[in-house]
């Protein structure tokens, strides 16, 4: 059984984890030997991209602040990652990774351009993965805690309404970065969206002349 768990996880989830936890391993080894600070380094924060951090825009999500937010965050990359890749391709995975991972990213600096505060975590990666489930599977219907199946979209949305209300509880306030997740799902929906909509070009033209053609005859 853990042999085939292992073999449904394909090699983009896998990379991500991997990063993800050696994000992780640093960090601790940083706190240990106190000879860096390496969330410092890889966590978005506005102020310092500005003075010429600018890889700070990709290393965001694998600035992992604990042991529970990597846990929760590979569960999460498991759970929708791994069929999303299945379903498309690697190539699409990672498009919808690298879209999540800018928009928030380019979210944050605009609108909180002079902020300290730092925007790190595998959020954005995964509501970018939920929008793509949104596109690829919306129509289905997944079992709710083994009890009844529910449709994909109110899964969707109950993880959505989750994930704002423990972003309140924590920090006793809606900020910006509470957001930013749901901008990755918007651009990644509206990207899958505008890929899937029918290509009109000069081939389609075509046959539809011909089609005319032949009813007129």
């Amino acid at each position: 059984m853990l042999r085939n768990f292992s073999l449904s996880i394909t090699w983009g989830v896998r990379i991500l984890l991997a990063l993800a936890a050696c994000g992780f391993l640093a960090k601790k080894l940083g706190e240990m030997s106190g000879a860096f600070d390496l969330p410092r380094h890889l966590a978005l924060i506005p102020a310092d991209f500005w003075k010429g951090a600018f890889w700070q825009i990709l290393t965001h999500p694998f600035a992992i602040q604990s042991g529970a937010e990597l846990l929760s965050g590979a569960i999460f990359l498991i759970m929708l990652g791994s069929r999303v890749e299945q379903t498309s391709s690697t190539r699409r995975f990672w498009e919808i990774c690298l879209i999540s991972i800018l928009s928030a990213g380019l979210s944050k600096i605009c609108f909180t351009p002079h902020s300290s505060l730092p925007f790190a975590g595998l959020t954005g990666i995964i509501f970018g993965l939920l929008a793509a489930w949104l596109q690829f599977f919306g129509h289905e219907q997944v079992s709710l805690f083994g009890v009844r199946s529910v449709n994909v979209r109110i899964m969707v949305m109950i993880g959505i309404s989750f994930f704002i209300i423990s972003s309140f509880v924590q920090l006793r306030q809606l900020s910006v970065d509470s957001f930013l997740p749901l901008v990755s799902g918007v651009a990644v929906w509206s990207y899958l969206a505008f890929q899937s909509r029918p290509k009109i070009g000069p081939s389609s033209e075509v046959k539809n002349s011909e089609r005319i053609a032949r009813l007129e005859l």
